[in-house]
């Protein structure tokens, strides 16, 4: 039950971290003539997020954590592009730092691989023993790790 606790501390300083945050802490790349990515600079960790723009519409290439956070850095994309036609999000893979925002984009697809399963990753965090292996997975150990270190 310690080791919950300190993971809802560790996503506790991470959602602190980011209350503030504004469209203008999302630092956007231009990779080709159609391809950016976006991060935010205030996270301690973060998702680099792709959106590729084709003639159809825009594709992001994975999520962040969660809604709010996603929220900012799409709307950010969509300034930078001057359009909002959002068609695909594809996720690689269901972890919550890859597809927790998936939501804000409402009437885009939603492409991942068949067994990217977000059911699962809800029934796993049901149980202790499931939280337990999600921080692990996720590096939320090594996370209050780093924290202890720079706290000392």
């Amino acid at each position: 039950m310690v080791y919950i606790k300190k993971c809802l501390v560790l996503f506790g300083f991470l959602f602190l971290s980011v209350t503030a945050a504004t469209a203008q802490d999302v630092s956007v790349r231009r990779v080709t003539d159609r391809v950016i990515t976006l991060s935010m600079s205030n996270l301690g960790m973060h998702t680099n997020i792709t959106v590729i723009e084709t003639q159809k519409g825009l594709v992001v290439i994975e999520t962040e954590i969660t809604p709010y956070i996603m929220g900012k850095i799409k709307e950010a994309a969509e300034k930078y592009l001057k359009r909002d036609d959002w068609i695909y999000v594809i996720n690689t893979h269901g972890h919550l730092h890859h597809a927790g925002g998936n939501i804000v984009f409402k009437d885009a697809q939603v492409i991942g691989h068949e067994t990217m399963n977000m059911d699962w990753l809800r029934d796993r965090l049901k149980s202790e023993k499931g939280r337990r292996q999600y921080c692990n997975n996720v590096g939320t150990s090594q996370g209050i790790s780093n924290l202890r270190q720079l706290l000392k």
